[in-house]
This record gives structure tokens, sequence and C-alpha cells, in this order.
């Protein structure tokens, strides 16, 4: 590969860069999770980041050295599971102190690409202006502090940017091999950057790149009576959430992010030094485009948290954009335009207009006005701004959680709990979970599946087809009888064997499951907003 990068080492910016963010992201999962009181500032975009998929995915990473069965799951990945647990057990199972690990990691990788910035001749105004609207944006901060792949896969390629451009290709491969077992849509990076190793002849870098996957697909061959196992219960969760109206329209990430962010890097191809980083330029293109074609064609909901990765790529593009600006218009020619000015200015517009898109700053501004808005936020009157779940509802959910475990222990009937109520996942304990029950993710309400499935429960779990459907009854505690702790709200009343924490609720059941649903799903409707309103009142 031709040379074109500078040859730099760490610099005082850099090390500033990981210090300062470091501490804002471990102060914000203090914020989310920590002290007294949980503040709920992750609505974002239209989505909110702590939920389900994260708590539920915390509990799986505490269970990552317990149950093997884990590993043939695709909910959670390997390298993420492994990786994850690691992170898990240094913090000891503290949910704040696994965060604050991710938010040092977040940190790290926001150092990476100033350092690549530079690397790749970006003048100092524009890597600042680029990496300041990286680490601002709100879901970049936030996500980065969850228990998602997908915070895994961008730490992963921001350190492989950053040793890429320093021509360490070892490392690069290393940290390449993990991309498709951390995240699936690791796979589009994966394979130009191996493309790359085999056009350089770096075949034992090739080889390294292939191994740790070649060997999950021994192991899950081994492990699994069928390969269609693996991934037939998204199948059967993808009937269920084609019947939820979401967010599919293929413009929906315009929303996301600022055009003055977006134009720019869709353009910054344009500043040649980039080019040489082709491999994660073709990687996030292509994934960006089979994103849109899986959108459109109604294969997927859009999330935001799926373009969360391609975040680091895009905030070098756009700085390399202006770069290019400047090259052609200042460098080149008498117009004088004060590009490394422009672009910082820019820059703090799409920093505030991300910001703009967080729910309760969007509602405040809506009702209170920006000034207002402004006030509040600088005078610390976050209670103006923000919800938040105070201390007695914090300790209802360990309560709650303990009340779960007492019955594991009393009632040895019980081999399923299913769970729809994610704040349960970052109480309950994997350690004093028998190893014959079965943890369950109910994927959905209870509202919905009674309006699909007349009260049949849909839920996905490690182990044999990974997903059932669940048939409750009352219990009669006969011998051959099987039970289930389910936790959600439920229409019941005078039901004798449930109890509420707080607004929570949980049941116990007898249960029969079976891998069809009994209703066919053809025939039941689509579920709106309207439609789950009118069965709340219906209900309660």
């Amino acid at each position: 590969m031709r040379r074109i990068f500078h040859d730099s080492r760490p610099s005082n910016e850099s090390v500033f860069l990981f210090l300062a963010f470091s501490a804002i992201y471990v102060f914000l999962a203090w914020v989310v999770c920590g002290g007294d009181a949980w503040w709920i500032i992750d609505y974002v975009d239209g989505s909110n980041v702590f939920y389900g998929d994260d708590a539920y995915r915390f509990f799986l990473a505490r269970s990552a050295w317990l149950n093997p069965d884990l590993y043939t799951y695709n909910f959670v990945l390997p390298g993420f599971l492994f990786l994850d647990g690691l992170v898990v057990s240094l913090a000891g199972g503290d949910l704040l102190l696994s965060r604050s690990i991710h938010g040092l990691l977040a940190g790290v990788s926001v150092a990476f690409i100033w350092s690549a910035g530079r690397d790749v001749r970006l003048s100092k105004p524009l890597i600042w202006a680029a990496v300041l609207i990286l680490a601002l944006m709100p879901r970049f901060a936030l996500t980065s502090i969850s228990f998602y792949g997908e915070a895994w896969l961008t730490f992963l390629l921001c350190a492989a940017i950053f040793f890429f451009v320093r021509q360490r290709f070892l490392p690069v491969a290393v940290l390449a091999s993990m991309f498709p077992l951390v995240r699936p849509d690791g796979m589009f990076f994966w394979l130009p950057l191996w493309l790359y190793m085999l056009r350089e002849r770096r075949f034992s870098e090739a080889a390294i790149m292939v191994l740790p996957g070649f060997m999950y697909f021994i192991y899950l061959n081994l492990a699994l009576p069928s390969l269609a196992d693996y991934g037939y219960w998204r199948l059967e969760l993808r009937k269920i959430l084609n019947k939820l109206v979401l967010n599919k329209s293929f413009w929906d990430w315009l929303d996301t992010y600022s055009l003055l962010f977006v134009v720019p890097c869709f353009l910054g191809w344009l500043y040649r030094p980039l080019r040489a980083l082709w491999p994660f330029l073709i990687g996030s293109a292509a994934w960006f485009g089979w994103l849109m074609i899986l959108v459109a064609g109604g294969f997927s909901d859009y999330e935001d948290r799926y373009t969360y990765m391609l975040l680091p790529v895009m905030a070098l593009l756009w700085a390399g954009f202006f770069q290019w600006v400047a090259q052609q218009f200042v460098d080149r020619s008498h117009v004088k335009l004060p590009v490394h000015i422009l672009g910082p200015t820019i820059a703090l517009f799409i920093v505030l207009s991300h910001f703009s898109n967080m729910y309760m700053i969007k509602g405040s501004v809506k009702y209170l006005g920006a000034a207002e808005t402004i006030e509040n936020i600088a005078f610390g009157r976050w209670e103006k701004l923000f919800m938040h779940d105070p201390p007695e509802v914090v300790e209802s959910w360990r309560a709650a959680t303990d009340k779960i475990s007492s019955m594991l222990e009393n009632d040895h009937g019980i081999d399923r709990v299913i769970i729809f109520d994610h704040v349960f996942y970052y109480f309950l304990d994997p350690e004093v979970i028998p190893d014959d029950v079965i943890i369950a993710y109910a994927t959905n309400g209870y509202r919905v599946f009674h309006i699909l499935f007349d009260g049949q429960v849909f839920a996905q779990h490690a182990g044999g087809k990974m997903y059932s459907y669940f048939d409750f009854y009352e219990p009669s505690f006969t011998e051959s009888e099987k039970r289930a702790i389910y936790v959600d709200l439920m229409p019941l009343s005078g039901y004798p064997y449930s109890w509420d924490f707080a607004g929570h609720e949980v049941h116990l059941f007898a249960y029969k499951d079976s891998h069809q649903p009994r209703k066919n799903l053809d025939n039941a409707p689509m579920i709106d907003l309207e439609l789950m309103k009118k069965a709340y009142d219906k209900w309660w």
C-alpha cells in the first residue's frame, strides 16, 4: 500500500479527548443507573436506548460463564458474550461500574478517531469539529454505555482504523476477526478488510481473520441438532413485528442525523487520503445499502442504533469533505473561503440539532420555549426536563427480583421465568437461578399477545429451538405440572398468584409450550397506538 499517512505519536490532544469524554460518559452512566434515582434521558430520535434489549443483554453477559447454551444463541454472539462477560466480571456484576467501563472504551474510541484523522492529514480545526460531532451526539454517547453489540463493533472498528492508518496489520487482523462475532453486520466490514489482506499478500493476517469464525462454525455444527435452529426464532419474531406499526420508512434515517452532517459524509471520499481507508468506506456503504434494502422491503424496521457503527467513519468523511473544499477553493485559487472556521461553525449547529432530537428536550422547547429550556439545563433543574425513577421504585425492582429468587428456591416445579418488564434483568442474579430453569425474554407486552394470539405469549430463550409459545393456566401444583413465572402487566382480577411491585406485576402460572401459535397471524389485525390504547382502556 502506498504510504500516504503522517507518522504520529500519541498527542496531548488525544489524551485530553480520552480523559474528557470518558469522564462525560461515566457521568452519564451514573445519571441513568447510579445514585438514588435513575434519570430517564435515553429517548433519542424516537426510541429509547436502555430498554429490553439492553437489560436482557446485561443479564446474558452476567451469565456468560454459567450457561453454555448462550454460545449457540444468536441473540448475542460469542464475541459479545466473551467481551461483555469480561466487563461485568471485572465490575463484579455491578451495573453502574459495567456501564462506566463501556464509557472508558468509548473515550478510547474518540481518541482513536482523532489520531486517525490527524494521520490522514486532516487539519486540527476540522478533526476537532468532527470528533466533537461524534462524541457529543446523544445516540453515540448513550449507546456507548449500553450492552448492545453495536457498542463493541464500533469500538473494534475505531481501533482497527487507528492501527490500519499506521500499517500495523496484525492487530487489524485480530480486531477484524471479532467483527462478525459481536454483530452479524460486522461481516460487511470484515469482508473488504479480508480482501485487502489478500490483495496485499498478507496471507497470515487473512488466516487470522478467518480462524475464529471458522472455529465457531464448527462448534455450531457440533452443538446444534440443526443449523436451522440457529436463526429460526428470528423468523418467528419477524412475523410478530410485521404486525406492529413501527418506523419502517426508508427515509427515517434522515431524522436521525442532520443534513449538514449527512451530505458532507456522502462526499468525503473526494479527499484523496481518505480513499486509502477503502475497506472501511466500502464496508460502511455496503451495510448502509443493505439496511435500506431490508427496511424498504419490509424485512426490518429502522432503528437508529443500526447506523451507530457508521458514525466514526462518517465523522472522518465529514472532515474530509471540508478538507477537500479547502484544497480546491483555498489552496488552488484566489478565493479565500474560511473553511477551517466554517467547518467548526457548521459542527456547532449539527451538535445542537442532535441534542434537539432528545425527545424530552424537544418537548420542553415546544411547550416552554428554548430560553427556559436552556435556563433549566444551565441551572441543573433536570426535573423540569426529564422523568426519573425515584429511590422507592428502584427498591421495588430489587424486591421483585428477590421475590422471583425466593419462588425459584421454594418451588422446584418452576422451570421457566418469562420477563417482559426489562428493568428486572438489571437486578436478577443468574448465580441464584437453578440450572434447569430457562430465562425467556417476552419480546412484547401482554397487550400485543392478547390481540395477536388471544393471550398466548411468545418468548425467545437460549437452548432448544430458541423460542416458545406459552399458554398459561392457574396452577394446581401437581407433581407433573410445569410452572412458570411471568413478569408483565395483565388484566387479572382476584387472581391468587399475582404480586404487584410499584406497577410491575409478577405472576405464577402453570403452562404448556409449543413451537406453533394457536392463532393464524394472517387473520390478526395490524397493531397501532390507537388499538393499543383501546386495549389499555378496556383492561385498566
